[in-house]
Order: structure tokens, then sequence, then C-alpha cells
């Protein structure tokens, strides 16, 4: 498998898209459609063809979405908290689910400590790239997007914590995500994006949580 690398005309420049096989030849999502629903969304940039930073780097799962960026010497960033409400499946006929988030912005020099744990990664190829990098149907999947005002490109790596020992950049990629969720705790700004939710159901996509009334629940589905 191979990186796609397209050509894109944009503002009198040429930005080079490099997105994995397996994501441009899914036929059941068109991941140009996708990018610009969840920028619609989420009210983010569209990386893909956006010339407005000289860097940016995009982490994504199913809760959170950390930003950071670059402009000369200035840093920027934000994490974005999310969550859907539950439909149960008879139900998704009649109802939809509606999105809810928000956003945190995060210090400058926070920010430039990320964006700098980021740029180790660079190096890094796609999990399509890895020998014996496996997929499975549960766990997490990282999604992370780079762009520049020339390039844009996407990776991703499942369930890095699942992968065999011999795997090539394992450890790379754990040590990374710990950083961010666990070091500098980015984590907890989604807990208490939960703990302030309305009451009902909502689900991230893998676990489904209830809260009432002063009461939260959490069971996986």
């Amino acid at each position: 498998m191979t990186i796609l690398s397209v050509p894109a005309i944009l503002f009198g420049q040429v930005k080079s898209i490099n997105i994995p096989d397996r994501i441009t030849n899914n036929k059941n999502r068109d991941y140009t459609q996708f990018e610009k629903q969840r920028s619609a969304d989420f009210d983010i940039k569209l990386l893909s063809s956006d010339t407005s930073f000289d860097e940016f780097y995009r982490l994504a799962d199913s809760r959170q979405i950390i930003e950071v960026w670059k402009i000369d010497t200035n840093y920027g960033g934000q994490v974005i908290n999310y969550t859907r409400t539950y439909v149960a499946y008879e139900e998704k006929g009649k109802k939809k689910s509606e999105l809810l988030y928000n956003k945190v912005s995060l210090s400058a020099d926070t920010a430039k400590i990320i964006f700098t744990r980021f740029k180790s990664l660079d190096s890094i190829p796609d999990m399509e790239k890895i020998k014996g990098w496996g997929i499975g149907f549960h766990g997490v999947t990282y999604s992370i997007e780079s762009s520049t005002k020339k390039e844009y490109s996407l990776k991703s790596y499942w369930t890095p914590t699942a992968q065999n020992d011999s795997i090539l950049y394992k450890n790379e990629i754990i040590s990374f995500v710990d950083y961010i969720y666990k070091d500098l705790n980015l984590y907890g700004y989604y807990e208490i994006f939960t703990s302030n939710l309305p009451s009902g159901s909502y689900t991230d996509g893998y676990v489904n949580i209830t809260i009432g009334s002063r009461k939260k629940t959490k069971k996986k589905k």
C-alpha cells in the first residue's frame, strides 16, 4: 500500500496532499466530504486547503480534537471536546443524533510544547507503512493531520497498546499519546466537559454515557 500524493492548486500554489490508500480507496466514505463536514460541524480549518498557517498539527480520536499551530514565531492551540446524543438502534429512523462540543484554548507555552512533540512524529509513517501493525474492530484510532502552506498529510494509528512489542514505532506512538493525554492531562478537559452535560444519554461511538440528576454512569455498548 502506498501514500497517495495529489497536487492541488490553491491560491496560485501547489499543495501536496498525502493520504493513505485505505482511506482514498474506501468506497463507504469519501474523505473529502468527511473533512468538509467535520470542518463545518466544529468550525475548524480545512487543513487540506488552508494556507494561513506556517505549520499546523491536529490529533483526533472519538472524544477530542487537539490542535496546535505556528505562525512566524507565535504558537497557539485548542482542545475540542465532543460527544453525540445517543439514539437507540430502533429509533434511528425517527431521531437524529446531536453533536455537542466545547473549545478550550491552550496557552502559547503549552501549545509550543505539544507542537514540539508532534514534530518528533514527522519521520514516523502511517500505520499502513509499518510492517505488522494490526487493525481491529474495537479500540481507539488516533488520527494525526499535519499541514504547511505547501503540504497536507494524514496518518493514523489503531490502538498502539494492542500492537506486538516487536512492531516498529509502537513505543514512540504510545509515549506521544501518554504525554498528551496523561502528562499534560488534556483528557481532563473531556472529563470536565462530560461532567457538565445536561441529563441524557450520550455516546462517543464506543462507550455510552447516561447522565442523570447529579449522577453519571457508564456502560459499554
